[in-house]
Parts: structure tokens; C-alpha cells; sequence
């Protein structure tokens, strides 16, 4: 199955991970959306891959790669497998989110989160 590559407005091409998003071209507002909840919660911490499918399917994953550079095979951590739970990120992005804190904390990677602005 052939798929087409397009690089998320958001993120950071210099982030030290990698996360891919595979996804139906159904599923494309959501793939995006999930996308967009990663950058808000860690910003500059990924850089997004988003890969859409030629044909309709009913897939939506995200995983994580760790280390950029060596972001090929198998990721280092699936968040979120559309086929596996049959829910979007957004039906309870509360989870989704849980997935990607535990992920990071099995993964040892430190999270620095930009600085809060104080008014």
C-alpha cells in the first residue's frame, strides 16, 4: 500500500524524536489533531512524520521514535493504534496523553517544557 509524506506545519525539525502518523486520508483532520495535542503539551520536543495512505483503510497510529537518527523498523513505542482500541485520540485525549507520559517515562527521555510566562 502506497502512502504520501507531509511534514507538519508544527513541530521541530531539530527535536531529537521522531513521531510518525499513519493514517487513512479519512482520518486526516484527526491525525492532525493528534499531532497538534502532542506539539501543545511538548513543544519542540517532536518532530512529525505524517504519512497518509493511498487507500482507505481504517488506520491511525502514532508511535514514537526516540532517537531521530535511528527512526527506521520498528518504532520504540506505539501511543495509539486506531485498528487496536477502534477509538480516535480525541474520543479521550486524557489517555491518549497518558500514553505518550508513560512512553516517556519508560524511555528514560527527559522532558523540558518551555518556560512559563508570568504576567
Amino acid at each position: 500500500m502506497g502512502c504520501t509524506s507531509m511534514k507538519l506545519k508544527h513541530g521541530n525539525n531539530n527535536a531529537p524524536h521522531i513521531v510518525l502518523v499513519e493514517y487513512s486520508p479519512r482520518y486526516e483532520e484527526e491525525a492532525v489533531s493528534a499531532a497538534e495535542k502532542m506539539e501543545y503539551k511538548y513543544p519542540n520536543l517532536f518532530q512529525f512524520e505524517m504519512r497518509r495512505e493511498a487507500l482507505m483503510s481504517r488506520k491511525l497510529e502514532v508511535s514514537i521514535y526516540f532517537n531521530k537518527n535511528e527512526a527506521i523498523g520498528e518504532p520504540d513505542a506505539r501511543v495509539h493504534s486506531k485498528l487496536s482500541i477502534l477509538k480516535f485520540p480525541s474520543d479521550d485525549w486524557r489517555s491518549f496523553l497518558s500514553n505518550i507520559d508513560a512512553s516517556l517515562r519508560t524511555s528514560k527521555v527527559e522532558v523540558t517544557r518551555a518556560p512559563q510566562l508570568v504576567f
